[in-house]
This record gives structure tokens, C-alpha cells and sequence, in this order.
């Protein structure tokens, strides 16, 4: 696993506490980056299962000279090849009319 994550961009959201109001805003950060990203090209994926593991958190802290408690990981890179947008529907077919949903 370490050798995958090496081979693109890591971001590893740490708080200063460990609570319930520590990690709501630890989410919307790789939220709001991986956006922002992938605007521009990159792929990412979230990456949380390390964190729940006690040791491995210690050693993601330990790594990153970090005081605080690692809540999650974003994975960003380009991808090997190009990536086709998923089908949306359109909007007509989410809006409300007639107090029915479609």
C-alpha cells in the first residue's frame, strides 16, 4: 500500500482533537479539494480505512511530524487514461411540476 500511495499526491487531513466536531470538517476538506481538482484534470480517491486502524494512524502522525489525529486521506494523480464523464439525466427530469416528482 505504501508503494501505491507514493506514486501520486497525498493529502492527509489532521485536527487537533479526535470528537465528533473534528471530523465534519475533517470531510469537507478532501471534499472540497478533490472538486477543485478533478476541475483540472486529476483523478482521487478517498482513502479512510488506514485511519481506523490505532497503529496506523500513529504511524501516519509519526511520518508526517504532525501533532494531531489523522482523520482521512485524499489520493490525487493523473490517470493513466482519459476518464469518460458519467451519463447524467437532465434537469427537467429532477425538477418538481404539478406536485409530482419525476
Amino acid at each position: 500500500m505504501a508503494a501505491q500511495l507514493a506514486e501520486g499526491t497525498l493529502l492527509v487531513v489532521f485536527t487537533p482533537g479526535d470528537g465528533r466536531s473534528d471530523h465534519l470538517p475533517a470531510g469537507a476538506v478532501p471534499q472540497q479539494t478533490w472538486l477543485a481538482a478533478t476541475a483540472m484534470g486529476p483523478a482521487g480517491s478517498v482513502i479512510s480505512q488506514p485511519v481506523h486502524v490505532h497503529q496506523t494512524r500513529i504511524a501516519l502522525a509519526g511520518l508526517a511530524e504532525l501533532p494531531g489525529h489523522p482523520q482521512v486521506l485524499l489520493r490525487l494523480g493523473v490517470p493513466a487514461r482519459a476518464i469518460a464523464a458519467p451519463a447524467r439525466r437532465p434537469l427537467s427530469a429532477l425538477l418538481r411540476t404539478s406536485g409530482r416528482i419525476r
